[in-house]
């Protein structure tokens, strides 16, 4: 069964409206360390609200990732740390490059959004429960 995840892009012509090629770009962030078959289609809503929906398109990743994500790196203050599919529940330390410890979340299933981050340097530890594996990732925020 598909999920559903309506987001808004909007327009870049400042009046709404143009006669020129305009390119759009979304990141789906929620699926980026996922699996599978994911189905997208675009919503198209005209001025005078009346819409249109393109062609539904498959997008199809063999391969789950191997390791944490931690996106965007660098950062200006704001990060996520989204987990690979099937990893199970997480510990995770984020500590400056001291080791001084700045931030621990226990039992994270899939997604950790970390906000108000000062710019340095960080490292975060994630230690897998169910493997005893630790992965280490360096995290810039500027």
């Amino acid at each position: 069964m598909a999920i559903s995840n309506n987001s808004f892009v909007p327009s870049k012509s400042i009046s709404g409206n143009s006669g020129q090629y305009l390119d759009y770009l979304y990141d789906d962030y929620e699926y980026l360390s996922g699996k599978g078959n994911l189905f997208y289609r675009i919503k198209q809503i005209d001025l005078d609200v009346n819409y249109t929906y393109s062609e539904t398109r498959l997008v199809r990743s063999e391969t789950a990732m191997s390791g944490v994500l931690v996106y965007p790196n660098p950062s200006t203050g704001s990060t996520r740390i989204i987990l690979p599919e099937g990893t199970g529940a997480v510990d995770i330390i984020l500590s400056d490059l001291s080791g001084k410890e700045i931030f621990r979340r226990n039992n994270v299933t899939d997604l950790l959004q970390l906000d108000k981050l000062v710019s340095g340097m960080y490292l975060i530890r994630v230690f897998v429960k169910t493997t005893g594996e630790v992965q280490v990732k360096k995290l810039i925020v500027l």
